[in-house]
């Protein structure tokens, strides 16, 4: 059975060379909102000349660059960046599914870990700055307040400070929810 490439950017995150064969892991771009998928392409390259040239375009791409990939019978064209496009063609090629590896799932853990991160301090960020909302809201009703107290309840200053009372109380009251 024949396995298609997707039609989709991938990681390599494997790229090894035995002989005149060039040996590759990619795995799924992973987003947090996407479906979990445990599947890794491998992909062997049989016969090919000159294979150091693809070990090194691969292991500068090694988890960190997006890679597209194309298949046309034996004929695989990556690419890569900003259209860094490399074509291999080998005497046999062979595609396949494994499960993630120790390495590549440490890496997807990490991945996360770092978006956690990211969020934590952004969360954090937020709070403060809701916090430092709220207390100027606290402390702008407290001088209207103490300013409105010096005029005739029903003029018109009364009037225009009651409206910003129940303004401020209003975001006072979303930023409780």
């Amino acid at each position: 059975m024949d396995i298609a490439i997707p039609a989709e950017d991938m990681y390599v995150t494997l790229c090894e060379q035995v002989g005149s064969t060039l040996q590759l892991r990619f795995v799924y771009d992973f987003h947090p909102a996407s479906p979990r998928d445990e599947q890794v392409l491998q992909i062997s390259l049989e016969g090919l000349g000159n294979v150091s040239t693809y070990v090194e375009f691969f292991r500068d791409l090694l988890y960190t660059k997006p890679i597209y990939l194309e298949r046309n019978e034996n004929t695989l064209t990556a690419t890569a960046g900003a259209g860094t496009l490399l074509s291999m063609t080998a005497t046999a090629l062979t595609v396949s599914h494994d499960r993630l590896n120790q390495n590549e799932l440490r890496k997807e853990v990490d991945l996360v870990y770092e978006w956690y991160l990211g969020v934590d301090r952004s969360l954090a960020n937020a709070h403060k700055r809701l916090n430092a909302i709220r207390n100027l809201t606290t402390e702008s009703i407290r001088r209207i307040e103490l300013k409105s107290s010096g005029h005739a309840h029903g003029g018109t200053a009364s009037v225009l400070y009651d409206q910003q009372l129940h303004l401020l109380n209003r975001i006072l009251q979303l930023l409780e929810e």
